[in-house]
């Protein structure tokens, strides 16, 4: 069980210390100060690593927030209240970049109809590539896209920090032109039922997505810093033909060597350890009603963490003040 997380100038390397005192180690390596702008897109964990960020006052990107919303003509997930948009695998992450360096554009008519979506009366139109954005028409459902479209790219062209949080290998690859699906198929009333293929990607594929992000991100920003992890949150399902334990094992250590793999070989990469946070924490570190989602006070020591150990002594000593926590 892990008792605490210790910010070192050098990384334990002896199995017996943790043994004895259950503490994992990280190494300090300043990278977000009071001047940069970090651009935050994944699974949970970036929305996680948003929040810590912006309570100590650092600017964080893309601005969902500012979004204008109309709900009786589209949808953006969970916005205005939850300003944080889920892209849960490397493939639609990167998708997003090629998007905005122009190496794909997005067709008028490239959208599903859908019989139930989030209105009331009627049908909706789902957008393949952003998590569960609908509108009520078509010129609806390209408004809400174009106003995402816009935060993102603004986003990107700020930053000068970009975290990525990686989750899932278990993609939906549309039928069409190939692309991948931001959302499992028929999630909340969006579609994709007909219109994708299950692909279970590999690490070959995850590392070179992570390779061709950051040579995306070098040609915005050759100066930029780039921070991965791995989500701890377990597949809520598998669409393989496995045991979900042993899909779940399957994809992460996947995402996590081919993470390790990307970090070791850019000195401007850094892997931080969420996912092995918490995988040492045990069953303790999650909410026992479905042992999948994170409790929130080890959440809040992984984020801590990372503050400790990543955000510059500008930024404050409160906010770097060492962590400790007993688990369960």
């Amino acid at each position: 069980m892990l008792k605490s997380i210790q910010v070192l100038p050098r990384a334990n390397d002896r199995w017996r210390r943790f043994s004895e005192d259950r503490s994992l180690s990280l190494v300090r390596e300043p990278i977000v100060g009071p001047d940069d702008v970090v651009f935050a897109m994944g699974s949970c964990f970036a929305r996680e690593i948003r929040f810590a960020l912006e309570a100590l006052g650092v600017r964080v990107t893309p601005d969902y927030g500012r979004i204008a919303i109309d709900h009786d003509r589209y949808r953006i997930d969970d916005l205005p209240e939850d300003p944080h948009l889920n892209y849960y695998n490397s493939f639609t992450i990167l998708q997003e970049f090629e998007r905005h360096l122009g190496l794909w554009k997005q067709r008028p008519d490239d959208r599903w109809a859908v019989p139930r979506g989030p209105f009331r009366n009627g049908g909706a139109f789902h957008d393949p590539y952003k998590r569960l954005v609908f509108g009520r028409t078509p010129a609806d459902l390209e408004e809400a896209v174009h106003r995402v479209n816009e935060v993102i790219d603004e986003g990107i062209r700020r930053a000068n920090v970009f975290f990525f949080t990686f989750g899932m290998v278990e993609v939906f690859r549309k039928r069409d032109d190939g692309r991948i699906a931001c959302q499992k198929p028929a999630y909340l009333g969006g579609g994709g039922v007909q219109e994708t293929t299950l692909h279970l990607s590999g690490f070959v594929e995850n590392r070179a997505n992570m390779e061709a992000l950051r040579d995306h991100i070098k040609a915005i920003n050759s100066d930029a810093r780039i921070v991965v992890t791995v989500s701890p949150v377990p597949l809520e399902r598998t669409f393989s033909d496995r045991d979900i334990v042993v899909a779940n094992m399957e994809g992460k250590a996947t995402l996590r060597a081919a993470a390790g793999e990307f970090a070791r070989a850019h000195d401007d990469v850094t892997y931080f350890p969420a996912f092995e946070i918490v995988t040492a924490a045990g069953a303790a570190a999650y909410e026992a009603r479905d042992l999948r989602h994170v409790d929130r006070s080890t959440v809040d020591v992984i984020m801590r963490a990372f503050v400790r150990a990543h955000v510059t002594a500008a930024l404050g000593s409160d906010a770097r003040k060492a962590v400790r926590t007993e688990q369960g």
